[in-house]
């Protein structure tokens, strides 16, 4: 079954919008090294109570009421950047990732979901300001990018009666 879906939920004013937060606040980004998941990424958080991130909120309150915005951020990924299969673990239940902004020139930075139950891997080509939606049981990564970068945002539901929030 799968576990994923690709919406639009963001039109091409919120994603240039973003893309603009994403720009004022380059020089804020930190390199992050994760090597339990190979994650090599420039990352940046953003303010949760951002406006441009009401479409989304809105989004996953319609698919369910229970989960709110727990972590938001922005991840660029570049040459040689790359995340290992894995669950979304923690308080995470839901989360939603928005291609911002992909260079001419990507080669690689696939979203990648394997079925666990059929070892069917899916290669995603999301579209600039397409998000993928899944929740925390989904196997994912992100492949091998040899050229270019990719710039999206990450948002981290998490459920409000585990929370008391």
């Amino acid at each position: 079954m799968l576990k994923f879906a690709v919406h639009k939920l963001i039109n091409e004013e919120t994603r240039l919008g973003l893309l603009e937060v994403a720009k004022v606040a380059d020089s804020h980004y930190h390199d992050v090294q994760d090597d339990d998941l190979g994650v090599k990424v420039r990352t940046i958080n953003i303010k949760k109570n951002n406006l441009l991130l009401e479409k989304i909120n809105q989004f996953v309150a319609k698919m369910d009421p229970d989960l709110y915005l727990g972590e938001c951020f922005f991840n660029l990924y570049k040459e040689g950047s790359y995340i290992k299969g894995h669950m979304d673990g923690g308080q995470v239940r839901k989360t939603v990732v928005t291609v911002i902004h992909k260079s001419e020139d990507l080669k690689g930075g696939y979203a990648l979901f394997l079925d666990r139950e059929n070892e069917c891997p899916y290669v995603l080509d999301v579209d600039i300001g397409e998000s993928i939606v899944y929740d925390q049981t989904a196997y994912h990564a992100l492949s091998y990018i040899y050229q270019g970068s990719r710039l999206a945002l990450v948002c981290w539901y998490h459920r409000k009666s585990e929370n008391k929030v």
